[in-house]
Parts: C-alpha cells; sequence; structure tokens
C-alpha cells in the first residue's frame, strides 16, 4: 500500500487532496463475499459518509 500511496498520481487524485480517502481492509472490501460481508461493507462506508 505504501508503494502506491508514496506515487505522484495517488497524491493529485481528488479525494486525497481533499482528505477524502479512505484505508480500508482488503479481506472486507475486496474478498469478502456474500450477505454478511455486504452489510460489514456499507456498515463501514456509513462511517465515511459526510454526516447531514
Amino acid at each position: 500500500m505504501g508503494q502506491l500511496t508514496a506515487g505522484s498520481l495517488w497524491q493529485r487524485l481528488g479525494a486525497v487532496t481533499r482528505g477524502d480517502a479512505h484505508q480500508v481492509s482488503d479481506d472486507l472490501w475486496y474478498l469478502g463475499i456474500g450477505p454478511i460481508a455486504a452489510d460489514l461493507v456499507l456498515d463501514e462506508l456509513a462511517g465515511y459518509a459526510p454526516q447531514r
């Protein structure tokens, strides 16, 4: 992950420059399959969403 986030392209991404990029668990977000994993991803995503 460090090699990816250290690159100049990463640093120019809008979400990164605004501070809106968040590190997530590979196991859950990319390998999690099924309704339980989907529910956990949504729970985590709700914590990152702006509050209105």
